[in-house]
C-alpha cells in the first residue's frame, strides 16, 4: 500500500495532470468553435481558473479512485476459478492468435486485396517508374513491390497485393498474440489476458488496419516489439538469451527504417540509455543490464542507419524533402499571413505586417499558396512550400520567424494549436474530418478510399463479401465510432498523451523507475507528432495498440511499492 506522503504527491501529479488536459481541452475547443481567439489577460485567468477548479476536481478523483481499486476493491471482488487462473504462453498464443484471425480475416474478405490508401499511390508510382525518394521509406516501397511484381508475373496484380496484406494481418495478429502470451508469462490472470484478446479482436482500427497497405503497420509491429523486448529484458533475472537480444536489435532497426520519424524517438531512447549508465557508474552498480540494452539498441540505430543509406544508394533515391520538418512554422507563417498580410481572405485581415516580411513569405508559399490555409492540416500550403528559400536564405527566414513570433505570438500559439487539437484536447473532432474537405468517401478518420489512380497497374477493389464491405465503408465515412460512447475514447487521440503521462507517473510514484524507459520513446515520438503536420490515426496508431499493454503491465509492477534504482 501507498504510504501518506507517496499519496499527497500521487494527488499532487494526478491534478497537474487535469489541470493541463482541462487547459488544452478548454482553448481547443474556443478555437474551433470561434475560429480564432484574440489572447488577453483576462480570457488566460478566465480558463487558468477554470482549469484548475476541473482539472484538480477530475484529476484528484481519478488517483482516488485508482488507489481505491488497488487497496481496497480489487483483492475483494471474487472470480470464478476459471478467470482467475494461470494458462500457459503456447495456448495462450495460439488461442488469442486465432481469435484475432477469425475476427480479422471477414474483413480480409470483404476489402480483398486490401486497403490501397495513404501513400500507396505515391509509392506505386515509384515503384513503376524506377525513380525512388526517401519520403517514405524506401523499405516499405520494396516491400510492396516485390509482391506486386510477384502478383504481376502471376498476371494478377491483385494476387500480390493480396497475398501481402494477408501476410501482415498474420505478422499483426501474430504480434499482439505474442505480446499476450509474454504478459501471460508474468503470471497476468487469465481475465487480463482474455480482455487483452478482446480488445486486440474488436477495436475496430485494428481490422481496418491489419489490411491497410501503408507503412504505419509494420512500424507499429516493431514498435509493439521494442516495447516488448525492453520490458523482457528488463524483467529477466538471468541472462537474456540471444532471442531477446535479436529481438530488441531487429525492433529498434525496424522502428529506425519504416517512419522517418522514428530514428528522433529512438536517439531520444539512446540518450537516456547513456545517461542512466553513466549515473550507474558514479554509483558504482552493476552495469551489465544497462550496457546490454544500451548495446542492442545502438546495434539497432547502427543496422537500420546502414540499411537506410545502402538502399538509398543502390535505388539511386531522391532526398526526400525537407518541407515535412517545417510543417509547423509553415502553418504557423501561413495563418500571420491571411490575417494580418493584406491576403484578401480575411474580412479580419488587419494587414499589419511589414512589407519585407511580406515579401519573403510570397517568396516562400508559391503562388499565393498560403490562401489555402486550413488550421487543422498543413498539407494544403506546404505542397505549394518553395523550401529554397529556407534551405539557402537561412537568416533572413529566422530573422522574418522571430520577428513576426515577437509581433503576433497570438496567431503563432493559435495555429500551434489548432493543427494539434487532437493531440490535446479530450473533445476534439476535427482529426475526424480533416481529409473530407475534397471527397467524404473514403477519407473519414480511417481512411478506405481507391479513389487516385494508382498509375498503370491493374489492381482494382475485388470484394469476396460486398455487404460487409459497404457496411464498414459507412462505418469509416460517417466517422460512426463518434457516436458510440466508449469506443469515441478508445480511439480519439486526445486520450492517451495524458494516459500515458498519468501511467508515467503512476511507475514514478512506486519508483519503477527503469521501467519507465519505453516512455522516453513515446514522449519523443509524441514531440514530432506535435511538430507534424495534423493529426491522424495512423500516426498514432502504434501507441493505441500499445496502450493496454502498458496498462496491465503497469498494474503488475506496481501491486507493491519495492523501491528500485536504475
Amino acid at each position: 500500500m501507498m504510504d501518506t506522503k507517496t499519496k499527497k504527491k500521487g494527488y499532487i501529479w494526478f491534478s497537474l495532470v487535469g489541470i493541463l488536459s482541462m487547459l488544452f481541452t478548454l482553448a481547443c475547443s474556443e478555437l474551433t468553435a470561434k475560429g480564432n481567439i484574440i489572447w488577453s489577460l483576462s480570457r488566460i485567468l478566465k480558463w487558468v481558473g477554470l482549469s484548475v477548479v476541473l482539472g484538480i476536481l477530475c484529476g484528484a478523483l481519478l488517483f482516488f479512485l485508482v488507489v481505491v481499486w488497488k487497496e481496497k476493491l480489487s483483492g475483494h471482488i471474487k472470480l470464478p476459478g476459471y478467470l482467475i487462473a494461470e494458462c500457459s504462453a503456447g495456448r495462450t498464443f495460439g488461442i488469442s492468435f486465432g481469435v484475432l484471425l477469425l475476427c480479422w480475416f471477414p474483413v480480409w474478405l470483404a476489402y480483398y486485396p486490401g486497403i490501397c490508401s495513404y501513400d500507396i499511390p505515391v509509392q506505386m508510382t515509384q515503384i513503376l517508374t524506377g525513380q525512388y525518394n526517401t519520403h517514405h521509406p524506401l523499405i516499405h516501397t520494396l516491400l510492396m513491390e516485390g509482391f506486386y511484381r510477384l502478383g504481376n508475373m502471376a498476371g494478377n496484380d491483385n494476387w500480390g497485393i493480396g497475398l501481402y496484406t494477408f501476410l501482415q494481418m498474420l505478422v499483426l495478429a501474430g504480434t499482439m498474440a505474442g505480446m499476450i502470451a509474454v504478459w501471460t508469462k508474468w503470471k497476468i490472470k487469465r481475465w487480463q489476458g482474455i480482455l487483452l484478446t478482446i480488445y486486440c479482436a474488436l477495436l475496430p482500427v485494428n481490422s481496418y488496419m491489419s489490411i491497410t497497405t501503408t507503412k504505419d503497420v509494420f512500424f507499429a509491429i516493431f514498435v509493439l516489439w521494442f516495447f516488448g523486448g525492453i520490458y523482457v529484458y528488463l524483467n529477466k533475472e538471468e541472462k537474456c538469451t540471444k532471442i531477446v537480444h535479436s529481438l530488441l536489435i531487429v525492433a529498434t532497426a525496424g522502428v529506425y527504417l519504416f517512419r522517418n520519424n522514428g530514428k528522433y524517438a529512438l536517439a531520444i531512447t539512446l540518450g537516456v540509455l547513456v545517461i542512466i549508465l553513466l549515473w550507474n557508474a558514479v554509483k558504482r552498480r552493476k552495469l551489465r543490464k544497462w550496457m546490454g540494452l544500451l548495446a542492442d539498441v545502438s546495434i539497432g540505430l547502427v543496422a537500420g542507419c546502414m540499411v537506410a543509406a545502402c538502399l538509398a544508394k543502390g535505388l539511386n533515391a531522391i532526398p526526400g524533402d525537407k518541407r515535412e520538418m517545417l510543417s509547423m512554422p509553415i502553418q504557423q507563417l501561413a495563418r500571420t499571413m491571411v490575417y494580418h498580410g493584406g491576403a484578401g481572405v480575411l474580412p479580419e485581415d488587419d494587414n499589419t505586417m511589414e512589407n519585407q516580411d511580406k515579401e519573403l513569405i510570397k517568396e516562400l508559399f508559391l503562388n499565393e499558396s498560403y490562401k489555402y490555409y486550413r488550421p487543422e492540416i498543413s498539407d494544403p500550403v506546404k505542397r505549394h512550400t518553395n523550401t529554397y528559400v529556407v534551405r539557402y536564405r537561412t537568416s533572413e527566414f529566422v530573422r522574418t520567424y522571430l520577428n513576426l513570433l515577437k509581433e503576433y505570438p497570438g496567431d503563432f500559439v493559435n495555429a500551434a494549436l489548432e493543427v494539434n487539437a487532437g493531440w490535446f484536447s479530450l473533445t476534439d473532432i476535427s482529426h475526424a474530418t480533416i481529409n473530407q474537405f475534397e471527397i467524404k468517401e473514403g477519407f473519414g478518420y480511417i481512411q478506405t478510399n481507391w479513389s487516385r489512380e494508382l498509375g498503370e497497374t491493374k489492381l482494382y477493389q475485388d470484394s469476396k463479401w460486398p455487404w460487409l464491405r459497404e457496411k464498414m465503408n459507412s462505418f469509416a465515412d460517417n466517422n460512426t465510432y463518434l457516436q458510440i460512447p466508449l469506443l469515441r475514447y478508445l480511439v480519439a487521440p486526445g486520450m492517451y498523451l495524458w494516459g500515458y503521462l498519468l501511467l508515467a507517473i503512476w511507475l514514478f510514484l512506486h519508483k519503477k523507475f527503469s521501467d519507465l524507459l519505453p516512455f522516453t520513446w513515446i514522449m519523443g515520438y509524441y514531440g514530432t507528432l506535435i511538430l507534424g503536420p495534423t493529426v491522424q490515426m495512423r500516426y498514432l496508431y502504434p501507441l493505441m495498440i500499445a496502450f493496454p499493454f502498458f496498462l496491465i503491465y503497469v498494474g503488475k509492477q506496481t501491486g507493491n511499492v519495492k523501491s528500485e534504482g536504475v
